[in-house]
């Protein structure tokens, strides 16, 4: 142990390093750590704290307010504006499609119908680039809320839309290969059933425009005004083929163009449903009104009793 010396007045002994310059190293390392923090560290340390505090501070109380900057918001309104008008756009072209298709169907206009069928690959590209372009903003915007239904939406909108052109597209292939154009009596139940589709497409299209999301329930309910239409225009054909057997091949086109526009019918009501939660977050739950009674396409056997029909 390092040796002391007394000093008159003091109590305890002083060790003889105190007051000198020379000092052994344990001391100088003791000092060294006993010394308060320099000015520059302490201003680092509370500048960092104090950003600390603020970025805590600002998540909690503006994150769920404004979670993007204003910057950015405008350029995300200014990209779901563009979804939403090319998607309108398409729509537009696709209710052009079904009702020249429908001219085609009813005059036999054949140069019509080759025009449409090549048409129909701008639909197919419009659909691509509007898919391209949601999933472009999602990656880059990270959406949520209605911001998220919308682009969703969009996404299975167009993809129906497209499918409603490949129908209008399959029956203007159809009338290419008829041989002669259809009777006026079965061209009126073919009417019936084009003017419940083109309407309730318009309606559908509308719905999406201006948010209405009333009348794209209105649409999803109105479902089975087509199927009873093609119900009936099926009955028709039947009953033509069953007159005449000459008339099977043509009455057989006419079924597929039938089939064709009933099917454009359950697309138009999945754009309802896609526009209904889209617009109120809500899903359309249970099954779709249905009024297409096929129970007459049965097979009866000799005796009369239906194949499938309870004993």
């Amino acid at each position: 142990m390092e040796s002391s010396r007394s000093v008159p007045g003091m109590r305890y002994p002083r060790f003889k390093y105190v007051g000198s310059e020379a000092q052994p190293s344990f001391w100088r390392i003791l000092r060294r750590f006993a010394k308060p923090a320099t000015p520059a560290s302490q201003a680092l340390f509370s500048a960092a704290n104090a950003a600390l505090q603020y970025h805590r501070r600002s998540t909690a109380q503006e994150s769920a307010i404004n979670p993007m900057p204003n910057h950015t918001m405008t350029a995300f309104d200014a990209d779901l504006g563009a979804i939403r008008s090319e998607v309108i756009d398409m729509g537009d072209r696709v209710k052009t499609s079904v009702e020249a298709s429908i001219a085609v169907l009813a005059r036999r206009d054949l140069d019509l119908a080759v025009s449409q069928t090549e048409l129909d690959c701008v639909i197919d590209s419009r659909q691509r680039e509007i898919e391209t372009k949601v999933i472009e903003t999602m990656a880059r915007r990270q959406p949520f809320a209605v911001d998220l239904r919308e682009l969703v939406g969009a996404f299975h909108i167009v993809s129906d839309l497209e499918r409603i052109g490949d129908l209008a597209k399959n029956i203007c292939k159809r009338v290419l290969v008829m041989d002669t154009s259809a009777p006026p009596k079965l061209l009126r139940g073919v009417e019936r059933v084009s003017m419940q589709v083109q309407t309730q497409l318009r309606l559908v299209l509308e719905s999406y425009a201006d948010r209405d999301s009333a009348k794209a329930l209105s649409v999803w309910s109105s479902d089975k005004a087509i199927d009873a239409a093609h119900g009936s225009l099926l009955r028709e054909l039947l009953t033509h083929m069953m007159e005449d057997p000459r008339n099977i091949v043509f009455c057989a086109h006419l079924l597929f163009c039938s089939k064709n526009l009933e099917r454009m019918g359950d697309h138009v009501t999945n754009v309802a449903e896609s526009v209904y939660y889209m617009i109120t977050g809500n899903r359309l739950n249970g099954d779709r009104p249905k009024a297409e009674d096929l129970s007459f396409l049965r097979l009866r056997s000799a005796d009369g009793q239906q194949y499938g029909a309870p004993r």
